[in-house]
């Protein structure tokens, strides 16, 4: 019996640790918290976020406010050239501060976050 509970903790250790239980949507979520929560210099624990997935059932306006974030910062703005898209609304934990960024996943699974340049400018904040 210790030794069945002991394996399947082990197995789940390795599950975890090796992120095959996380969805795209969930590393999307902490890839925009930890990059915009680092620029405002409060952390991912600092800010909270809010993320849809930009398809075709989106509504335009939102699927524009992802291309235009895209095209400001130089990157393809043909949304079905990556793998998924999502648009983040970050904010700090009092709703103080707030911004929207796209996560895009590539092709090859690798996501980044597309910051707009006026939250790079911003820089850090006081929480």
């Amino acid at each position: 019996m210790l030794r069945r509970l002991l394996v399947g903790a082990l197995l789940f250790a390795l599950i975890v640790l090796s992120g095959c239980g996380t969805s795209p949507a969930h590393k999307a979520g902490w890839e925009a918290r930890g990059d915009v929560g680092e620029i405002w210099g409060v952390g991912e624990q600092g800010v909270k976020s809010d993320l849809k997935q930009v398809d075709d059932g989106m509504s335009e306006s939102h699927r524009m406010m992802a291309i235009m974030i895209l095209s400001g910062a130089g990157e393809d703005t043909d949304l079905d050239s990556y793998e998924r898209v999502f648009l983040a609304d970050v904010a700090t934990n009092d709703g103080a501060n707030t911004a929207t960024v796209v996560v895009v996943e590539e092709k090859d699974g690798k996501q980044r976050t597309v910051i707009p340049q006026a939250v790079r400018d911003q820089g850090k904040i006081n929480e």
